[in-house]
C-alpha cells in the first residue's frame, strides 16, 4: 500500500433496519455498549473531539440512530466519516456518546488525550486509492465483542 497506514475504525454499527437479513454482521449493536456515567469528567472534551474531526469520506445519504424510538434528526447523525489521521469514525458517533452513553475504546481516548483533546490542525487526509480498504475495523470489532453486554431491556 505504499507506506499508507490504514486508519483504525471506531463507532460503526450493525444495521437494525432489516438490511442484513441472511448474513450476520460482526459490527456491534450500540445498545450493548451503554455505560451510564462513562468518562463523565472528560465527556465535554470527548464530544468536542468527535465533532471536530476532518472529513474523510462523504456518503450519498444520512445515517440513522440505531436506538429504537430515538427521533434524532438525520442531519445530526450525518453523512460523513471523520478522522484525526489515526482513527476514523462516523459523524454521528458524538450523538451515541452524548445521548445514549455509549463507551469507546481506551486506545481511542488515549489518542484524544495525547492530542490535547483537539484534532490536530495539520491533518492531511489521505484517502485510499481505488480497491484499497477504507479503514481497519478489526480493533473495533474485537474490542466491542469483549466489552458488549446485552441489555435486559431494549428501550433506553
Amino acid at each position: 500500500m505504499g507506506g499508507y497506514e490504514l486508519l483504525k475504525a471506531v463507532g460503526y454499527w450493525r444495521s437494525n433496519d432489516g438490511s442484513e437479513v441472511g448474513h450476520k454482521s460482526e459490527l456491534p449493536d450500540p445498545r450493548w455498549l451503554v455505560r451510564r456515567g462513562w468518562r463523565s469528567r472528560e465527556r465535554r472534551q470527548i464530544l468536542a473531539y468527535l465533532r471536530s474531526g476532518r472529513e474523510y469520506k462523504r456518503y450519498a445519504g444520512y445515517s440513522y440512530c440505531r436506538f429504537w424510538m430515538c427521533w434524532t434528526s438525520l442531519r445530526v447523525m450525518g453523512d460523513r466519516d471523520l478522522t484525526d489521521n489515526v482513527w476514523v469514525w462516523p459523524e454521528g458517533l458524538a450523538h451515541y456518546v452524548q445521548r445514549h452513553w455509549v463507551c469507546l475504546p481506551d486506545e481511542f481516548i488515549a489518542t484524544m488525550q495525547a492530542n490535547g483533546w483537539q484534532v490536530p490542525q495539520d491533518v492531511v487526509v489521505r484517502r485510499p486509492k481505488q480497491r484499497e480498504p477504507l479503514y481497519d475495523l478489526s480493533l473495533w470489532v474485537a474490542w466491542s465483542r469483549q466489552e458488549q453486554r446485552r441489555p435486559w431491556y431494549l428501550l433506553w
